[in-house]
């Protein structure tokens, strides 16, 4: 009898014990993606984009952690169709222009989480600071040369491909702020999937438009994000 009480009590035990791993890991890795939905100003000369990230959690507490997370995101492209005067005061179409942006950043934010002992879902919610890199690029449609091999023949030609020609760009890091909410259901011991919507505001440099108003190019975005933790 008490040998088949200690068999029980160690198998009970055994089974505790990655739980308690689990509820106690010092560092939850995470990586995921999805898209992101361009806000206020920025959505008049982006659209509707990917994102990409990676980063670390530390526990500090059951409920609070610091994380780390490096983001890569490409906003979706638009046309433009400028509108060039001529010396006649009328104006005309000129030749269509694209604009493109792509964002760096590093966050650093306070996760705040509810209890995950004995429950399929958590959900969390987090603030942060961070640094974003911004580069925006404008092309316009051109052709190049390309060198063509046709095998039948054994010749090499150079032929006109139609390519992207960048004809501005411009690069801006500062610092912004990001705060979300998400909710992470456990799969395994040791590994969770989780679904979160960040805000993201970015502050821009100053510009001065034609009319002579001054106003600051800032981001608003509004990442959805899908992922795992491990």
């Amino acid at each position: 009898m008490f040998t088949r009480l200690a068999i029980i009590t160690a198998a009970l035990a055994a089974l505790a014990i990655p739980a308690a791993a689990q509820e106690e890991k010092p560092v939850d890795f995470n990586i995921g993606g999805g898209f992101t939905i361009p806000y206020s100003d920025a959505k008049d000369a982006f659209g509707t984009g990917g994102n990409f990230q990676i980063g670390a959690t530390v526990n500090l507490k059951p409920t609070i952690g610091v994380q780390v997370n490096y983001g890569y995101t490409r906003m979706g492209s638009k046309d433009i169709l400028p509108n060039v005067a001529t010396p006649t005061g009328n104006y005309i179409s000129s030749i269509p222009l694209t604009a493109n942006h792509t964002m760096h950043d590093g966050d650093f934010s306070l996760v705040f989480s509810g209890p995950k002992k004995d429950r399929a879902a958590s959900p969390y919610g987090l603030f942060g600071l961070g640094v974003y890199h911004d580069i925006i690029n404008v092309t316009t449609p051109s052709v190049g040369l390309a060198t063509v091999c046709d095998p039948w023949l054994l010749i090499c030609y150079p032929a006109a491909v139609p390519v992207d020609k960048i004809i501005g760009e411009r690069t801006n890091t500062a610092f912004g702020y990001n705060l979300g909410a998400g909710v992470s259901f456990h799969i395994s011991d040791s590994a969770s999937f989780y679904a979160e919507i960040r805000y993201i505001h970015t502050y821009g440099p100053e510009f001065t438009n034609g009319a002579g108003v001054t106003t600051k190019a800032n981001g608003n975005y509004f990442p959805f994000i899908f992922g795992f933790k491990m």
